[in-house]
């Protein structure tokens, strides 16, 4: 069979990692030719993962990937030479894999007869006014030269519009691709299994690649793992066992080296992001394990010591022996002593007090701080020794931290300090031009000075935070990323036992009260829902008319708490659907209006100040 494939690449850093040269290597053994095509004028680093591709096409950032393949059919490639080809395949950059060879996957997919196909699909989903129909997904799909030597496949590109965004992309060809051609005649047929997964009532069908990855790259025929998932909020659907599963079963089952997939991972996403869905919360048994030297670890107790000296002297009589423990006070001394003390060790443990402390509470309230402190960080020397295990065995680990404190005053604490000081996190970040992912809406997994740090790690930030330790830990997870590392969280098991059942009696707690006050509750959303509704109903009662700032799943989820007449709001320049959608600059402000943006936090920046540079009233969900 004569093939070929067209590739398409985007990195916003504008650099190619080793998975995309694996992938086309792999490639290479069933496709005669392979045509990159580069949503970019340049590439910095990697461009020695394109040696397998017969040619190499670079273009503005333009249109998405549906752009690129457009100017591949019609202008790079040409029409003519396309319908020479047995099968072409439209494939993007957005996975990772595969996971078994291209020759197992062409053969399975060679037993059916059909003009097209796709590495996955998502079968018909209907949600309250929103429905989809069955779709192939447009990141790997297979045109068979029946479809190709048809006026109708050139002509679906040869209209298609400029794209502007991701939703368009979405709109305008995954979700118009597969229909359009069947209502032609033209068959399809699709390598992953979802039927196992469907279900009779199409409310309740979802992107299967999105929840369930192990199970289809065990059981489901599917050889790859999408990226995008990771940015993907599970909590309204189930936990988040699926990244880690999935990346063992790679890892120990494969040839796929899973350090390609860590490498693009750390440099493009959120650390908070890879935090949860990589599930790097570790819970550690005190004694029982092999020790492991601590020789190479120091301890550094910062801050006012002898407000807590009695419960500190219990832990240091403990470790003392195999672990050297120094104290140093908050101040240019303090820091230039600690660099000193550090340079030896490759791994620092670091206890600041002054922030553990609260002058305007409970005795009880600080030694339970306390408490979560030293006891997730020096318990004992088998416990540390367990610590030192862990990155010993994970390179790819550089920090890890203590489980976010949740009792008494200590509840949104954290979320409370990281929206005082990302500003200055921000101006660190920009002006020491450390690259890492940083992001107002996500507060980083390092958010106190309590913690356990590869040492050259805690030198660098504390270099980058003007030589001053306080607030340091904000610094260190983007300092990780920057170095291709992540940041953790570290407890013992009785803490963590503890802390699980802290955690579901605040859960039901709440969930108690809002039953008492009338709210029936189902699911995560449902909760925060409940939450928003007083300050929606509040909001209404104000304005005669209400608009709806969006139109996506969140302008969706929420349009079951209006019990109004509403029209909806999109920025200028975004593609209108079916809703009759106004522009922002079409909006007359008025007294008597008032607009709810129903947008994620980081869109919800950009609209706020144009809506009160025109002083309309608005509030934000």
């Amino acid at each position: 069979m004569y093939r070929s494939a067209i590739y398409v690449v985007y990195d916003k850093d504008n650099i190619i990692d080793r998975y995309v040269g694996y992938f086309l290597n792999q490639l290479k053994s069933c496709v005669d030719e392979i045509y990159v095509v580069v949503n970019s004028k340049e590439i910095i680093r990697g461009m020695e993962n394109f040696e397998a591709a017969t040619k190499v096409y670079y273009r503005e950032n333009e249109g998405y990937d549906v752009g690129a393949f457009k100017d591949a059919i019609v202008n790079f490639i040409g029409i003519e030479k396309i319908r020479t080809y047995d099968e072409v395949l439209l494939i993007n950059d957005s996975f990772f894999g595969p996971f078994v060879s291209f020759k197992d996957i062409f053969i399975m997919i060679n037993k059916t007869q059909c003009d097209f196909w796709g590495a996955s699909k998502h079968s018909r989903y209907i949600e309250k006014s929103y429905e989809i129909e069955e779709h192939l997904q447009s990141f790997f799909i297979g045109i068979r030269n029946r479809m190709l030597n048809t006026k109708e496949f050139y002509q679906y590109w040869l209209d298609m519009p400029l794209i502007n965004n991701y939703s368009d992309a979405i709109r305008f060809h995954e979700l118009r691709f597969t229909n359009y051609f069947k209502q032609r005649g033209y068959t399809y047929s699709c390598l992953m299994d979802v039927e196992a997964n469907d279900n009779v009532n199409p409310m309740y069908n979802y992107c299967q690649y999105a929840y369930i990855q192990q199970e289809l790259v065990l059981k489901r025929n599917f050889p790859f793992l999408k990226k995008r998932p990771i940015e993907i909020e599970y909590k309204d659907m189930q936990t988040q066992e699926n990244w880690s599963k999935v990346l063992d079963y790679v890892d120990n089952n494969t040839a796929y080296d899973v350090d390609m997939i860590y490498e693009n991972l750390i440099r493009l996403y959120n650390h908070a992001d890879l935090f949860e869905k990589l599930n790097l919360q570790y819970v550690l048994q005190t004694r029982g394990e092999k020790e492991i030297s601590l020789k190479n670890a120091i301890v550094v107790i910062c801050g006012n010591v002898k407000l807590i000296s009695n419960e500190i002297d219990e832990y240091i009589q403990r470790i003392k022996d195999e672990i050297k423990v120094i104290f140093i006070k908050e101040s240019k001394e303090g820091c230039e002593e600690l660099k000193n003390q550090i340079r030896e060790y490759e791994y620092v443990c670091l206890i600041n007090c002054d922030i553990i402390l609260e002058n305007n509470t409970f005795s009880c309230v600080n030694k339970s701080a306390l408490y979560g402190v030293l006891e997730n960080l020096i318990k004992s020397n088998s416990y540390i020794s367990n610590v030192m295990g862990i990155f010993k065995r994970n390179k790819k680990i550089g920090a890890l931290t203590i489980p976010e404190l949740i009792h008494a005053d200590f509840l949104g604490k954290a979320w409370k300090r990281w929206v005082q000081i990302r500003q200055k996190i921000s101006y660190i970040l920009d002006s020491k031009q450390i690259h890492c992912i940083f992001s107002m809406d996500k507060m980083p997994i390092v958010n106190s000075d309590n913690l356990w740090v590869r040492r050259e790690l805690l030198e660098q930030a504390i270099e980058y935070n003007d030589n001053k330790i306080k607030n340091v830990g904000y610094l260190l997870g983007y300092v990780a990323q920057s170095k291709g590392m992540l940041s953790g969280v570290c407890e013992t098991a009785e803490y963590a036992g503890m802390n699980q059942i802290n955690q579901q009696g605040y859960l039901n707690a709440l969930v108690k009260q809002m039953y008492r006050q009338g709210n029936d509750i189902d699911s995560f959303l449902d909760m925060q829902k409940s939450i928003t509704r007083d300050k929606i109903d509040n909001f209404v009662k104000k304005y005669k008319k209400i608009l709806i700032y969006g139109t996506g799943k969140k302008a969706r989820e929420y349009e079951d708490l209006l019990c109004i007449d509403y029209e909806y709001v999109i920025s200028d320049g975004m593609t209108k659907t079916n809703k009759g959608e106004l522009y922002l600059s079409q909006v007359v402000p008025d007294n008597d209006m008032g607009i709810i943006v129903c947008l994620n936090e980081s869109n919800q920046r950009k609209v706020i100040p144009l809506l009160e540079k025109r002083n309309i009233n608005y509030m934000c969900i």
